[in-house]
C-alpha cells in the first residue's frame, strides 16, 4: 500500500519520501555515515503508523507525516514529539520543532578537521 509519494513505504503502507520525486530524505546508512543507535521496537513500529495516522485525521500535511515518520523510526527525539503531538495543548509548536528535526536530518552539519 502507498500513497504515490514513496517507492519504498513502510510496513504500515506510510510512505517515508526517500527514493521518490521528492528526493532522498534520510542518509543511506551503509554509505554516507553509521546509523543512529535507536531502533525502533515492534511496538514502537505500530504507534508510529497509528500516530501517522492521527496526524492524518488531523489535517497535518501528509508529506511532512510521511517524512517525520520515517525519521521517527532512526530517530528516538522525532519518535518522542510524535508522542508529545498527541497530547500536546500546543500542537503547532511540537510540529514546529519535528520541521526543525527534519530540517537537521536533511541537511547535516559537516565538520571538517584538519
Amino acid at each position: 500500500m502507498s500513497n504515490g509519494i514513496c517507492n519504498n513505504p513502510s510496513w504500515c503502507g506510510i510512505a517515508c519520501g526517500c527514493n521518490s520525486e521528492y528526493g532522498r530524505l534520510l542518509p543511506n546508512k551503509e554509505t554516507d555515515y553509521e546509523a543512529l543507535p535507536f531502533s525502533t521496537t515492534l511496538t514502537e513500529q505500530a504507534n508510529i503508523c497509528l500516530l501517522a495516522a492521527t496526524m492524518l485525521e488531523a489535517d497535518v500535511d501528509p508529506k511532512f507525516v510521511a517524512k517525520a515518520s520515517c525519521l521517527a523510526h532512526k530517530d528516538q527525539g522525532v519518535y518522542d514529539l510524535m508522542l508529545l503531538w498527541t497530547n500536546d495543548p500546543d500542537r503547532p509548536a511540537t510540529i514546529a520543532a519535528i520541521q526543525e528535526c527534519l530540517h537537521d536530518w536533511e541537511h547535516p552539519v559537516v565538520t571538517i578537521h584538519g
